[in-house]
C-alpha cells in the first residue's frame, strides 16, 4: 500500500475506487458512551449463601440514521439463595421501568415500493419481575 503526503492511499491508474470521508459521523448505532456498574453482597447462612446484586447500565445517545435515539439508564436487582447444587433468585429487570427505544425508523416504512406512513419503533423491554431457579444434577 502506498500513501501520499496527506496520508491518503494511492491507487494504481485505471483501477476503480470509491472514497468517502466519514470522520465526523457517528458509527451506526454505537452510543456516544456506555457504562455499567455491578455490585453484589453475599452472606453465608450455614451451608447456604444469600446474596443481593444490583446492576446499573447507561447507554448514551445513538444515531440510528434519520431517527436519533436518546440516552437511557436501566437498573436491575436480584435477591437470591444458593447452595452448591441449586439456586433460587427473585429478579427485577428495568426496575424503574425506563422507557426508551433500542432502534427506530422514520415514518416512511415501505411495503411493495409504496411508503406506508408508519414508523418502526423497538423499545427496550419494560419492567420484568420474576423468579428463576436451577438445580445441578
Amino acid at each position: 500500500n502506498q500513501f501520499d503526503d496527506n496520508g491518503a492511499p494511492v491507487f494504481p491508474e485505471g483501477e476503480s475506487v470509491s472514497l468517502c470521508d466519514e470522520s465526523s459521523n457517528q458509527l451506526g448505532r454505537a452510543p456516544d458512551w456506555s457504562a455499567s456498574v455491578n455490585s453484589e453482597y453475599r452472606r453465608n447462612f450455614g451451608n447456604l449463601e444469600g446474596y443481593g446484586r444490583v446492576l446499573l447500565a447507561y447507554t448514551g445517545n445513538q444515531n440510528s440514521g434519520e431517527v436519533p435515539l436518546d440516552a437511557y439508564n436501566t437498573l436491575d436487582a436480584y435477591l437470591g439463595v444458593r447452595s452448591d447444587r441449586w439456586h433460587v433468585e427473585l429478579f427485577a429487570r428495568n426496575l424503574l421501568d425506563e422507557e426508551a427505544l433500542i432502534t427506530a425508523t422514520p415514518a416512511t416504512a415501505v411495503v411493495r415500493r409504496q411508503p406506508t406512513g408508519y414508523a418502526n419503533q423497538f423499545p427496550i423491554p419494560s419492567r420484568r419481575i420474576g423468579v428463576s431457579a436451577s438445580y445441578n444434577w
